[in-house]
């Protein structure tokens, strides 16, 4: 990521488990919106909004949301492009386990010596979207293109926008910085990034839905979950939460070689 100060965050993939869901074979729970309800839960702003704690919605119908409290609920979705999640879940070793205990990992279900391997040329929302401007983007809104294309990974994108709830955007990537600098500041370089990359999208969804809805986004940092949101004047930092609050999350992450990143 750039940033207009001198100081530049950096940024990583979490481990694919940790962000596609039913990646890893022998388990019913991997699956990040699990996660990510514990962590909310763990957040004194959000409690605050629903007077109390969330739950997942009781059954699989797309029309409730991913985090219902009595007072305030809103909905999940990953904001990554849909040919980069089919690229994670392709090319990434396979995880298994065995009665939840035991750990083997695999190939990959597919690798550049398959005769049936094809690359992905994958989208990055937070790079393309800095040269973007808001007519340009308005036009994937057309027929949804069938090939796997930048044009789909847009497309899809302007959908879930126009979901007519609050939504939790999570970006899977773990930011940080190569050189040391202070909590305060590296949320204000955060708040600024994000409103620099993802205000296009802000604007779009507040044409759609006429600024009914919430719009929040949230990424690792610090052994941390770090939760933003869109504000008249931009993004801001609204909770900071720490991992270990959810023993889903470390229970994922040590399905691969990245625990101490989050310990």
């Amino acid at each position: 990521m750039v940033c207009e100060t001198s100081i530049v965050p950096s940024i990583k993939p979490l481990p694919t488990q940790l962000f596609i869901n039913d990646f890893v074979s022998g388990i019913e729970d991997c699956n990040y919106e699990i996660y990510l309800r514990e962590l909310v839960n763990r957040s004194e702003y959000f409690r605050g909004l629903s007077k109390g704690p969330y739950s997942s919605p009781p059954t699989e119908d797309d029309r409730q949301c991913d985090c219902i409290g009595s007072e305030y609920e809103f909905d999940f979705k990953l904001l990554i492009s849909h040919s980069y999640g089919l690229a994670s879940r392709e090319f990434s070793y396979s995880i298994s386990s065995i009665k939840g205990i035991a750990i083997i990992k695999g190939r990959p279900n597919t690798t550049p010596k398959d005769r049936r391997y094809k690359p992905i040329n994958a989208s990055f929302f937070h790079n393309d979207l800095l040269e973007m401007d808001f007519d340009a983007l308005c036009k994937f809104e057309k027929e949804e293109p069938k090939p796997i294309c930048r044009e789909r990974d847009y497309f899809y994108l302007l959908k879930d926008l126009r979901t007519p709830k609050n939504l939790l955007c999570y970006f899977p990537f773990e930011l940080y910085f190569e050189d040391t600098v202070d909590d305060k500041e590296a949320i204000s370089i955060f708040e600024e990034e994000f409103k620099r990359r993802y205000s296009i999208l802000v604007e779009y969804r507040e044409k759609m839905q006429d600024r009914r809805f919430d719009t929040y986004f949230s990424f690792v940092y610090n052994h941390s979950m770090v939760f933003l949101k869109a504000v008249e004047t931009g993004i801001e930092c609204i909770d900071v939460v720490k991992l270990n609050n959810s023993k889903h999350f470390i229970k994922m992450a040590r399905m691969s070689d990245g625990l101490n990143r989050f310990a």
